[in-house]
């Protein structure tokens, strides 16, 4: 009996190729099969300049550059302050946010400045939590594919209690990630919080990857490796990484033991 030989570029493949999202950091996607899984929460964790935030921040820049609707989640610092890192690397938004693809949800700031749908910047001053189960969640649902970032849950786990953000992350998981697909970062610092809440956030979770950042000779070196990455074949090994002038670049043709 003969058998065909499937084509390079048959339909099953293009469906396959389809529901890949690509970072756009040269040799990332390279390690993790050609891309993120479309509709995947990604766990970011790393050290203090590991190159996590970096890696995320480089993320969404290329996918604002391609069309894409982008969600950033400010916790930790003013979205002015995310722009002037951003333009460490040459990477202006201003476009973006005019054209409505960037939009900053403002969880920094201490009061509720407008829920204008055309403002680059949604700030609220209380009941922050509630708000991001609630207006953050249904703003983001009914955009496609969209690419979120929540910079970071560990702030959020110092001024609330685990459970409830736990409720939150399992909340957006069910109502955006899984029904508009995307890819959706959480950013959490290494070290900050005990084991189990790194495990159990891990487990929540589609993809899980590690930043590293350690003493090697007489410099600090930059690694990382993907932990978890389902629906996805992946490398678990370490990659060094390096922070050049226009952002992160994967060093793939060379592993680390």
């Amino acid at each position: 009996m003969d058998f065909q030989r499937i084509p390079a570029k048959s339909p099953l493949a293009e469906i396959t190729k389809a529901k890949l999202q690509s970072s756009g950091i040269m040799g990332f996607d390279q390690t993790i099969g050609g891309g993120i899984p479309d509709g995947s929460l990604i766990l970011l964790l790393g050290e203090p300049g590991s190159g996590y935030e970096t890696f995320a921040l480089q993320v969404l820049y290329n996918q604002a550059k391609a069309g894409k609707k982008v969600f950033y989640v400010s916790v930790d610092k003013p979205p002015s302050e995310v722009d002037l890192e951003m333009m460490t690397f040459g990477w202006s938004i201003d476009t973006y946010k005019s054209l409505g693809s960037w939009t900053y949800i403002d969880a920094y700031s201490a009061k509720y400045a407008t829920d204008d749908s055309t403002s680059p910047v949604i700030a609220w001053d209380k009941g922050l939590l509630n708000l991001l189960r609630t207006k953050f969640i249904n703003i983001v649902a009914k955009s496609t594919q969209p690419f979120t970032i929540i910079d970071t849950v560990s702030h959020l786990l110092l001024d609330y209690d685990e459970n409830q953000v736990r409720e939150l992350i399992e909340n957006f998981t069910t109502n955006v990630v899984r029904k508009v697909g995307g890819v959706h970062l959480l950013l959490m610092v290494k070290g900050m919080h005990d084991t189990k809440t790194e495990v159990l956030f891990s487990h929540i979770a589609d993809g899980v990857i590690d930043f590293y950042l350690r003493e090697r000779s007489d410099q600090l070196q930059r690694t990382f490796r993907v932990r978890k990455m389902r629906k996805a074949i992946y490398d678990t090994r370490l990659y060094p990484v390096n922070l050049e002038e226009d952002g992160l670049q994967i060093e793939t043709a060379r592993r680390m033991s």
